[in-house]
């Protein structure tokens, strides 16, 4: 019985394993040429052998720090890439700068890759090198901490120039920050040599120093912050130039707005109106109709100008209208009905009838109540109103029919308003309340019938 369950847990241990084979990408190989020249400047070229297994994945990040903590101040590198290859062909990447690195995104976004797979990455660095009063000196992080796959043998070769010695190095291997010496390094004429004597983990890399004679090199430039400092100080302005801007912008171009639409009033080129008897007429003396005045005053139809226009058909004999009473009561109280009939009449001779009236007189009929014509008469009211403005714009008051750009203005208002430009908005949805697209013509019209309804105002 023993050894039955001894079995059970053997294959129990053991089926995960079966079930489920794992593998793990790694780094084989990470090896890296450094070729200084005296100007200082430097270019280094990164082998990396890097075996993605049985994985797929589309490519590789390279991330570089572009500053280095020198006392209380700062070395910041100034990287530029030459090239990138992958198994000896030209390889898709792009380069940004992110949290005080650069970064070298490696691969296609369409494509993924798997097995082994060996990177070329060449870049020229300027201010790399340190320079004191008795040594100057290369300070090289040759593989970076930011690898999240382990490195199974790292090396490096740093070539100076032409009769240039290396008088001393040392190096460090490990975690960032880490004292472990866990490398071999050794100097062929004046080229020094050095490479890991064990893999590296996870975030664990390589770092080199090696030292040459006093003013080998130009003096290292040091700055009091770092390039990510820097970044986020640059950030900064931009939000707030940009900020400063959007306040600019909601205070001026509003008053811009408002000054230009007034500007062209009609009151700005004619005065304020006097109160005149004056009917309003247009320029071959027509008359001008009740719908048409009041589209003419607010860039709209309305009830008080259909009201208008069924009172100006009653006086013009199209049409009769009768108040009717239908009497009833309840418990002695009167609650008789009052309504109003409206009956057509025999059109009078060459008295001519404009678009929206015919549409009117069509709706009324021969004979209806006032209160049937709750129901639909919205229909009827749209067909007014685009009546009347194809006869204004036919007049020459308009240049077309504003409703669409009274809502298009209404609808940048709104968006403006809640999307950081309020005042803007205000403006816009001011401006949506006024006559737009009325002509010169229609603005010297306006400006009689303001008369007019001032003159009315005063005698009622």
């Amino acid at each position: 019985m023993k050894n039955i369950w001894r079995t059970l847990v053997v294959l129990v241990l053991l089926l995960p394993a079966v079930a489920s084979p794992s593998f793990a990408e790694y780094i084989r190989d990470f090896n890296v040429k450094i070729n200084l020249e005296k100007d200082g400047s430097f270019t280094v070229n990164e082998k990396i052998s890097y075996d993605f297994e049985d994985g797929y994945r589309h490519g590789i990040y390279r991330d570089i720090p572009l500053s280095r903590k020198v006392g209380e101040q700062y070395k910041n590198l100034n990287i530029s890439l030459v090239g990138i290859e992958r198994d000896g062909k030209r390889d898709d990447h792009s380069t940004f700068n992110e949290n005080g690195n650069i970064t070298f995104k490696i691969g296609k976004a369409d494509a993924t890759i798997t097995g082994l797979h060996i990177y070329s990455i060449t870049y020229r660095v300027l201010n790399g090198m340190s320079t004191f009063d008795d040594h100057d000196e290369l300070y090289w992080n040759v593989t970076g901490n930011g690898w999240k796959v382990g490195i199974n043998h790292a090396s490096v070769e740093i070539v100076p120039p032409s009769g240039v010695p290396v008088t001393k190095s040392i190096g460090y291997t490990g975690a960032y920050g880490s004292k472990d010496r866990n490398y071999q390094s050794s100097v062929v004429g004046n080229i020094f040599y050095a490479e890991t004597t064990g893999p590296l983990k996870v975030h664990e890399g390589l770092s080199v120093v090696t030292a040459f004679p006093p003013n080998t090199f130009p003096k290292s430039v040091l700055s009091d912050k770092s390039v990510e400092e820097m970044q986020s100080d640059r950030n900064a302005l931009v939000y707030l130039m940009i900020l400063v801007s959007l306040g600019i912008l909601n205070i001026v171009l509003p008053i811009w707005i408002l000054v230009r639409y007034f500007r062209g009033h009609k009151n700005a080129r004619f005065g304020k109106p006097f109160a005149n008897f004056e009917l309003p007429v247009t320029k071959d003396g027509d008359r001008i109709s009740p719908a048409e005045a009041g589209a003419i005053d607010t860039a709209k139809l309305d009830q008080n100008d259909v009201t208008g226009t069924i009172f100006d058909l009653a006086i013009r004999k199209f049409i009769q209208i009768e108040q009717i009473v239908e009497k009833t009561s309840f418990l002695g109280f009167d609650t008789s009905n009052r309504d109003y009939q409206i009956k057509q009449l025999t059109p009078p001779p060459a008295e001519p009838l404009l678009e929206h009236e015919k549409t009117l007189l069509d709706r009324l009929g021969s004979d209806v109540k006032l209160r049937d014509l709750s129901s639909d008469f919205f229909t009827t009211f749209d067909s007014m109103e685009v009546g009347v403005f194809k006869e204004l714009v036919k007049k020459g008051y308009y240049l077309e029919d504003p409703t669409n750009k009274i809502n298009l203005y209404r609808f940048f208002g709104v968006f403006t308003f809640f999307f950081g430009f309020p005042l803007v908005g205000i403006a816009l949805f001011i401006i949506s309340t006024r006559t737009l697209g009325r002509t010169p013509d229609g603005d010297e019209i306006d400006w009689k019938i303001d008369g007019l309804k001032l003159f009315l105002s005063r005698m009622s």
